[in-house]
């Protein structure tokens, strides 16, 4: 038995809400606590007969244009490939890191290689045919929930469980475990690293927990720049500045905090972590635990940025945006950032600065987005199964003095899942740009950015693409305004039809009274008009006297087309002075002596003569002699036979 003082007190309490919110929905949610930790789990309705990609809640699914087929993990670690003309499964392989579970993937720039990563540490790499190359040891052998595998062409980055850069190089891959090499750069962020992305020809963004972007030199692997704007120690920081330089007539010249205008205190029925966390505990204790970090279901409200949770400040995904390279220099946005709390912040690399932000989804928590090729359309996608469209071609791409807070133009809003969405990807088929959306309800769906839905992989029909074009949207008040302009423009005249009445004759004698159709009827009417407009037949006639034509004859001056050429009477003919013939076509002289005279042979006129036993090696001629002998006898054994 121990003593009591080493024995550590545990509370454990379990509180079911079944009340209903203000619109009349139940909430379902359970709430634990256990010592210090407070956890909220909402409860949802059972979808039945739904169409399962995969028998796991689905990791993650990318799209491959070498084999043109989109790659889907699992959390079981199943890798299966689909064609993404119609959605039939092509291949499957299980069991990728054993039990271990797995938690993202990706594939190299040639597209031949798939990597995943796994809760137990390592990175596999593999071919499509399910042969695993590589093994990367990325934590020494220790569990830790990988993050990011970002594939460059020298090197492998991996990153996701702790605050350093996990870097293993080309000139490693020679056996079949690799261990990671030394990043140079050491350690820079205080919080462990959830995301990483890369642009040529140098350049590679990390985004941490507490929110900070920090841009790498991959040649030097050194940090050069930190974008600390929304981050927590780059707030806590401005906070003490401004409690600093309250009273001082100098300020600090700081970014203005953004704030929602459907910000609102929170409600009875929300519960927020580190809130409840940081009345009971310590600041010590406050520090969340390293790992893989779990998103909360419970809603929240939007609030300023000083008022975020604890997984409001963390980045999870990061993009370059390779079309507006070169907006870097004048002050456009060319990286996207997303992560807790719904907001979505475009960074100006170069001068590390805050281009513009907003709130993509509301009180949706974490949210994650992809970029089409073109840079044209950013889609997000939160933990209800919501994807939203944005376009982004012109959002951004100037300096601004102040961050842009306006929300860009929303093409489209669909739901293709019931629950949180894990993965996107954007491929083009048959010029529709498609979305790949993999989700924790173990399916995988295909959509449009339009919002039509083109199939879920994994069902019994096959789907085909076509070209889609949207329907052109009028506004209905519109089409009512034009619709009474047009009615108040046409003015209904009185024709004679309508004022028709029947002759005397009709009616006083009506059996003696015969219609002439021709002159009483309408059709009558319009075929006599159409016989008077008729062209009128004219028979040949003679050709005019046309001037230009007999000018000659009647001596009047010519009117036609050569009018205007002056013509003159010709010039007598002069003496002709003929040429000397004999001076031009005279014999050449001592062209006679040469008539008769012929060349000399060739062989006359060398210097020294060749014969055949001098010009060619000996070999040669003997191999020659014996030929011509075997065909000599040849010969005589053929005509004895014939004789």
């Amino acid at each position: 038995m121990f003593p009591s003082c080493y024995i550590l007190s545990v509370t454990s309490t379990l509180y079911f809400d079944d009340g209903c919110d203000r619109s009349g929905v139940e909430r379902n949610r359970l709430f634990l606590t256990f010592n210090y930790q407070l956890t909220a789990l909402d409860m949802k309705t059972e979808v039945k007969d739904r169409v399962m990609s995969h028998e796991k809640p689905v990791v993650a699914a990318v799209y491959n244009t070498v084999y043109n087929q989109v790659v889907s993990v699992c959390q079981a670690g199943t890798l299966t490939m689909w064609l993404a003309d119609t959605g039939q499964k092509v291949k499957q392989f299980s069991q990728a890191h054993g039990h271990s579970e797995v938690t993202c993937l990706a594939q190299d720039h040639t597209q031949t290689r798939l990597f995943t990563g796994s809760t137990d540490g390592t990175v596999k790499v593999w071919d499509f045919n399910g042969h695993c190359y590589h093994t990367l040891e990325c934590s020494g052998g220790q569990p830790a929930d990988v993050g990011q595998i970002l594939v460059m062409k020298r090197s492998v980055v991996v990153v996701g469980w702790a605050k350093y850069i996990a870097v293993f190089r080309n000139s490693a891959f020679r056996e079949f475990h690799v261990q990671p090499s030394d990043w140079k750069g050491g350690q820079e962020h205080a919080e462990d690293i959830l995301c990483c992305s890369f642009t040529s020809p140098n350049t590679l963004a990390t985004g941490s927990y507490d929110g900070e972007v920090i841009l790498w030199n991959t040649n030097s692997e050194h940090a050069s720049r930190h974008c600390a704007q929304r981050s927590r120690r780059g707030m806590a920081g401005r906070s003490r500045g401004r409690s600093n330089l309250a009273g001082s007539p100098l300020r600090e010249k700081t970014l203005p905090l953004p704030t929602d205008p459907t910000a609102t205190s929170l409600r009875s029925e929300t519960v927020t972590l580190p809130d409840v966390v940081r009345q009971t505990t310590s600041p010590s204790r406050v520090k969340p635990p390293s790992g893989r970090r779990s998103v909360t279901r419970v809603t929240q409200s939007q609030g300023s940025v000083e008022d975020q949770n604890e997984f409001g400040w963390a980045v999870v995904r990061l993009i370059f945006l390779e079309a507006r390279k070169g907006n870097s220099a004048s002050g456009g946005a060319n990286l996207v950032s997303c992560g807790g709390n719904g907001w979505v912040r475009f960074w100006n690399s170069g001068r590390a600065a805050l281009v513009a932000e907003y709130v993509a989804h509301q009180n949706a928590g974490s949210i994650i987005m992809a970029v089409d090729p073109n840079n044209h359309h950013l889609v997000t996608a939160d933990v209800d199964g919501v994807v939203k469209v944005w376009e982004i071609a012109e959002y951004a791409v100037l300096n601004q003095e102040t961050p842009i807070t306006t929300q860009p133009v929303m093409k489209s809003q669909f739901q293709p899942h019931q629950d949180q969405i894990n993965s996107l990807d954007i491929c083009e088929k048959n010029e529709r740009l498609l979305i790949i959306s993999a989700s924790s309800d173990c399916s995988v769906a295909l959509w449009d950015i339009y919002g039509n839905r083109i199939g879920v992989f994994g069902q019994e029909e096959h789907w085909k693409i076509e070209p889609y074009q949207p329907p052109v949207i009028v506004e209905e008040e519109e089409e009512e305004k034009k619709e009474e302009e047009e009615t108040e423009s046409v003015v209904i005249e009185p024709d004679e039809d309508s004022q028709w009445e029947p002759e005397e004759a009709a009616v006083t004698e009506p059996g003696k009274y015969r219609i002439n159709t021709w002159d009483k009827t309408v059709l009558g009417k319009d075929y006599q008009e159409l016989r008077v407009q008729k062209r009128e037949r004219r028979q040949p006639g003679t050709i005019p006297d046309l001037p230009y034509l007999h000018w000659e004859r009647t001596g009047a001056p010519p009117a036609g087309p050569y009018s205007a050429l002056e013509t003159k009477a010709l010039l007598p003919v002069q003496n002709l002075v003929k040429p000397d013939a004999e001076k031009y076509f005279n014999e050449r002289p001592g062209s006679s002596e040469f008539a008769g005279t012929k060349l000399p042979a060739l062989a006359e006129s060398l210097a020294t003569a060749f014969d055949e036993k001098s010009l060619f090696p000996g070999y040669i001629l003997d191999f020659e002699k014996k030929m011509k002998n075997y065909h000599a006898l040849l010969l005589n054994q053929n005509q004895v036979k014939h004789v």
